[in-house]
């Protein structure tokens, strides 16, 4: 164990070194020391009190679980990045007449993720999660598991962005998503609501909302809604909505008395389906499947009920008020290879559909079933080019009532039969019975989606230093007195809305920012107009402005009372670029 030429003895294990011997075994050169172990990572904060908040700081790349014998979780304003960043908040360890969990303002990214495990045997009388103005970015927001009674978890105002597929330990996630879901129970007076959001994929093969291979269950008086939220999905292969499931179990299971509204939605980019159900739907008991308002461009199939629909005992699915731009390729509504029905209804009415390719096929049902006991199927005034004519491939066993916009409006078609006292026939408003909610008389109350529109929307008086993408799933785009020192592109197509406005009041660009407006690359969608006002605005260190593309009739872009000054070339970005040419206003 010893360098014999330079060790003179060996005492106790010890090697004794002759002149010339170095260290623990005597070799001829010193060895120099190793750099230090690097310092272990700083510690995760330790919880809050009741009423206060982690705030403002940057969370290290831990994972760690939260929760345990707490009442109070808050978060606000933190950042959490890295791939080893999972923060698990045990709601099974929760305790208290009443357990609050709030994520405020955070940001996510980097493969991040948030992971809600519930538990329905957490010692809690009520939970209430807020989820709100958060920043996903390459992120993961995971609700798993089954909740307790009276769970209200609100998913609000946050903006989701995927550019690839982020994993999470413990759970098989195959398509580039932003919110994962896995065995999520949402039962017993309980609500999960997503309002208000904007998911961006820039992937092929991704969704916005996907329930990872297993059933998502909504029952006893409970509901699951998605509503008000805006989608600019990647047209590869994109799904919005993906209810996995497997064959051993449903896609969806909406029982006793509860709803699941997908409601006033955008889907602003092609897709290939807004809902895919790759296995069994199942409405029972007094319960409401609703898909109604919702605003979408090309799709394959919107609704693609891909195996069995059982709607039984009093129940209703129900299509209506909806509006694609371009009609979808091969239905609205396709379900394979049968819908059984027990004195349950499916309505599809309202709808409204633009195409230049034909008239398109708003409902087709495979085959027939002999699971029809009590069934009604019901379609009424689904119109192309604002006109009537939609066609339906429904089997005659289902014996479907069509019905034209100049008949009197029906209660199936309007309102929740189930919970509806009676239906006015002309302007089709439902008077509900005990227990119906809303204006078609739902087994549960829908919660409106928060505004995100008004004048508190404007940016103002301060300085950004960093390039500014704007526009991007909101319809209005307002600065007013503020410094850009990098360029501003505002996307007037990603935007929302019918009416989209841009407003720069009094702004200054310095450092050769330059001001983009952009317009839709190809022929806008019919029934929109931008306005676009740039009032006061100053750029005098070799910056300029540019309003490029398509806008639809009815549009205004107004420049007025600015000054635009450059002493030499502006050198705009990429396609706008003009070569040896030069321009302060470039349209």
């Amino acid at each position: 164990d010893c360098f014999a030429p330079l060790t003179t003895a060996v005492s106790d294990c010890k090697c004794q070194c002759a002149a010339g011997g170095h260290g623990d075994v005597c070799v001829p050169a010193p060895v120099p020391a190793g750099p230090p172990p690097p310092p272990p990572p700083p510690a995760p904060p330790s919880p809050p009190p009741i009423g206060e908040c982690i705030s403002d700081m940057v969370y290290p790349e831990v994972a760690q679980a939260v929760g345990s014998g707490l009442s109070w979780l808050c978060y606000r304003n933190v950042t959490f990045s890295g791939g080893g960043m999972i923060l698990t908040v045990l709601i099974g360890g929760m305790t208290g007449d009443v357990a609050n969990i709030t994520f405020d303002g955070c940001t996510w990214r980097d493969g991040a993720v948030l992971l809600l495990a519930g538990d329905a045997h957490a010692a809690v009388e009520s939970l209430n999660v807020f989820v709100t103005g958060n920043t996903f970015d390459d992120a993961l927001l995971s609700p798993e598991g089954d909740f307790p009674p009276h769970t209200n978890i609100t998913i609000s105002g946050n903006r989701f962005k995927v550019t690839r597929l982020i994993s999470r330990s413990g759970l098989d996630i195959r398509r580039p998503s932003c919110v994962a879901m896995n065995e999520l129970v949402v039962s017993n007076d309980s609500a999960v609501v997503l309002s208000g959001n904007v998911f961006q994929s820039v992937t092929a093969s991704s969704s916005a909302i996907y329930v990872v291979g297993s059933v998502l269950r909504v029952s006893w008086h409970s509901l699951f809604a998605v509503v008000g939220n805006t989608f600019h999905m990647d047209d590869g292969g994109a799904t919005v909505i993906y209810l996995g499931g497997s064959f051993q179990s449903s896609s969806l299971d909406v029982l006793n008395n509860s709803a699941v509204v997908i409601r006033d939605n955008v889907a602003s980019r092609p897709v290939s389906y807004f809902m895919l159900f790759p296995s069994t739907l199942r409405v029972e008991s007094w319960s409401a499947a609703v898909f109604q308002g919702n605003d979408m461009q090309g799709s394959s199939v919107v609704l693609f009920l891909n195996y069995y629909t059982y709607v039984y005992y009093n129940s209703w699915l129900q299509l209506s008020g909806n509006l694609c731009r371009e009609s979808p390729s091969d239905a609205f509504a396709y379900a394979y290879p049968r819908v059984n029905l027990r004195n349950s209804t499916v309505s599809v009415s309202g709808n409204k559909f633009i195409s230049s390719t034909g008239t398109p096929k708003v409902l087709w049902i495979l085959l027939g079933s002999s699971d029809l006991t009590n069934g009604t199927v019901v379609a009424a005034c689904n119109t192309v080019n604002d006109k009537e004519g939609a066609r339906y491939s429904i089997p005659s066993a289902y014996n479907a009532t069509i019905l034209s916009c100049s008949d009197p409006c029906t209660l199936a078609a309007s309102c929740f039969p189930a919970y509806t006292a009676t239906v006015s026939s002309d302007g089709c408003a439902c008077t509900c019975a005990e227990g119906g909610h809303g204006n078609a008389c739902l087994p549960v109350a829908v919660p409106e989606p928060p505004s995100t529109d008004g004048a508190d929307s404007c940016v103002q008086d301060v300085r950004v230093d960093e390039e500014v993408n704007a526009g991007f799933g909101t319809s209005v785009v307002c600065y007013v007195g503020v410094t850009f020192a990098a360029d501003v592109v505002v996307d007037v197509e990603s935007m929302s809305g019918s009416v989209r406005n841009v407003t720069l009041v009094n702004c200054t660009f310095v450092g050769r920012a330059s001001l983009y407006v952009v317009g839709w690359r190809s022929d806008p969608p019919a029934g929109q107009r931008a306005d676009v006002l740039i009032g006061g605005l100053e750029s005098r260190s070799g910056g300029g402005v540019v309003v490029a593309n398509l806008f639809p009739p009815g549009s205004r872009v107004t420049v007025v009372d600015s000054v635009l000054v450059a002493e030499k070339r502006i050198a705009y970005r990429g396609r706008y670029g003009l070569g040896d040419a030069s321009a302060c206003l470039v349209v």
